[in-house]
């Protein structure tokens, strides 16, 4: 049974740390970009075009932040595998509908109030009812997204977790074969959509919801690799991955794209991504015995509590900050202009600071306090088990599924049962022994000898 994360004192999650890395990375990137006085403008006004300190600029100050939100899909692919591969979920009808029911009940009840707060202030981003309708229910990549921009990568997280269980059939073995095959899918896809950029026609995106699947499908293949190659790593795994692997793999996406090879840049980030989660969840060799924590040791856990944190908050970081910057926008461009101009610092550089100190702390601490409060009121709620937190229990101290859930379980009944059909052929397969050849006739054998 496991220990709830509430009662662990020193508990630091890695793999935790990574979404909050990733959320919080989102949120720099947009804040940075927002506004007159940001200093993404500045670099605009100052760099454009200066060859080398151009291109430097554009990869410290980068224009997008869509490589984080393709770690969030590497991370969920990784997830999703274990979970199936440990057998949380079974591959039989009622274990897939349980994982269809709680890959809802994770996403949407938080979704669903954050629309209807966005739409109540009026800080929706379009307003037609289609569109709304389809961000609801995470068809926004193919009726356009509506209330919150951030919200279209819901829309693949969503498709890829009603296609897992059909996917994990097949790598459940966990053969080397298995892990070739997967990671040649994930190529695939990159080069079909890559062709159907350059080619022009019809533009697959619009009706395939696969765009991104080579990158479920290199998470999902870290837990192969794990799997084949189980011998522990050093203690320090976990800090190369982070440093070469997830801020290594967004560099190298940010150098790469800005010099024109966005597909390789893409696959860099698959690559050193998929690296840096391998390497937090790899077994590892055990250490010195526990003694007195150094100041380094304590330095440490401080910061690892935090990160941790603030990846349990990830989702909610990610829903909120972005209404939240532009609604403040506006109030603190002047506010900021003020407070140079009295500071003397009135400058295009000077000001960009100033907009920023201002901007950063508000949209991080409300972003993280909302997010706080409606992981407490919401994702708990329905997710009374999310992340083991005895607070969880105490909210809701029996896993209940909700109406809704029950609905959803209804209508999405047909996919689980192709799909524990589908584990039942092929479990029958893997088990059944090989066809027994029928005893040789002796006076066959003998006319074929010349006897």
């Amino acid at each position: 049974m496991r220990t709830p994360y509430l009662e662990r004192p020193g508990y630091v999650d890695m793999l935790l740390i990574l979404r909050g890395l990733a959320a919080v990375g989102v949120l720099m990137v947009h804040c940075l970009g927002t506004g007159d006085l940001s200093i993404r403008a500045y670099r605009n006004m100052h760099f454009a075009g200066d060859g080398w300190s151009d291109w430097l600029a554009h990869v410290l100050i980068p224009s997008t932040g869509i490589n984080f939100v393709l770690f969030f899909f590497i991370h969920s692919g990784y997830l999703i595998g274990k979970v199936f591969l440990t057998e949380r979920y079974t591959l039989d009808e009622p274990g897939i509908l349980h994982f269809y029911r709680g890959r809802v009940l994770r996403l949407a009840p938080l979704l669903w109030f954050h629309m209807v707060v966005l739409l109540a202030l009026g800080l929706n981003e379009r307003s037609e009812l289609v569109r709304i309708i389809g961000e609801a229910l995470f068809l926004g990549n193919f009726t356009g997204d509506a209330v919150n921009g951030v919200t279209w990568s819901l829309n693949y997280e969503m498709q890829f977790y009603l296609l897992a269980p059909l996917i994990i059939i097949w790598v459940q073995p966990g053969s080397l074969r298995t892990l070739a095959a997967l990671l040649l899918a994930g190529l695939a896809f990159w080069v079909v959509f890559v062709l159907d950029r350059a080619l022009g026609g019809i533009d697959l995106r619009d009706v395939l919801p696969f765009e991104y699947m080579g990158f479920f499908l290199f998470g999902l293949a870290i837990n192969l690799v794990i799997r084949n190659n189980p011998r522990p790593l050093p203690r320090h795994a976990p800090l190369f991955g982070l440093v070469f692997g997830f801020f290594g793999g967004h560099l190298a996406y940010y150098a790469l794209s800005y010099s024109g090879f966005e597909v390789a840049g893409q696959l860099a980030l698959a690559v050193l991504g998929a690296m840096a989660i391998a390497l937090v969840e790899w077994p590892r060799r055990s250490g010195a015995e526990a003694g007195e924590p150094t100041p380094r040791q304590v330095l440490f856990q401080f910061w690892g509590r935090f990160w941790t944190w603030l990846g349990m908050l990830s989702y909610g970081i990610y829903l909120w900050h972005s209404p939240i910057r532009f609604a403040q926008e506006q109030p603190l461009t002047g506010l900021a202009r003020e407070v140079a101009a009295w500071a003397g610092i009135d400058s295009a550089f000077g000001s960009s600071l100033v907009y920023h100190a201002l901007q950063l702390p508000i949209i991080f601490g409300a972003s993280a306090a909302l997010s706080y409060l409606t992981f407490m009121l919401i994702e708990l709620r329905y997710r009374p088990s999310l992340y083991d937190t005895a607070l969880a229990r105490a909210i809701s101290p029996q896993a209940r599924m909700t109406r809704a859930a029950d609905v959803i379980g209804w209508v999405l009944r047909p996919l689980a049962l192709l799909a524990a059909w589908q584990a039942s052929a092929r479990r029958a397969a893997i088990q059944r022994p090989p066809a027994l050849l029928p005893a040789p006739n002796p006076m066959m054998v003998g006319m074929l000898r010349g006897t």
